[in-house]
């Protein structure tokens, strides 16, 4: 997996590929990259999925540990990001901070990101798609003043 920086994904996409927000898409549609397709890697629950007894025991006990609003996973996530690729030959993972595979002393293998977790499950779909990562993630984007869009 490459991570790529913002100029270097903006090339990508001119060149057809898609930057693929993998952020809940209520964070999505607030603000992100202009262009960007969304397929949420975790998503919020909705209210009819608190009728599920764990999902409400999960929730209880996050917002008992001061979680305000926890993330669930996207069982969909495959289908939904394969959908958002749409012809695509390749596709720019992003998420707000990036997450990097880069040793450090206080994480020797890397910081875990949703983009990170989301493009390795990308890549192990068998997809055909080749897939990047946005090193920095949307923070380093809007650091470079690239373009956005959103309602926020």
């Amino acid at each position: 997996l490459k991570s790529v920086d913002g100029k270097e994904a903006q090339r990508l996409v001119a060149d057809g590929g898609i930057l693929l927000d993998v952020r809940p898409k209520e964070d999505w549609s607030k603000f992100t990259a202009k262009g960007s397709g969304n397929a949420q890697y975790y998503k919020y629950p909705k209210t009819e999925d608190f009728a599920n007894p764990k999902t409400l025991l999960r929730q209880t006990l996050l917002r008992s540990q001061g979680v305000g609003q926890a993330v669930e996973a996207n069982t969909e996530f495959i289908s939904d990001a394969l959908e958002a690729i749409g012809d695509a030959s390749t596709v720019i993972v992003c998420c707000s901070n990036g997450g990097t595979m880069t040793a450090t002393e206080n994480f020797p293998a890397g910081q875990s990101s949703r983009s990170l977790l989301a493009a390795a499950e990308l890549m192990r779909s068998g997809s055909k798609v080749k897939v990047y990562h946005l090193a920095g993630g949307l923070n380093s984007w809007f650091k470079q003043r690239l373009d956005g869009e959103g309602s926020d």
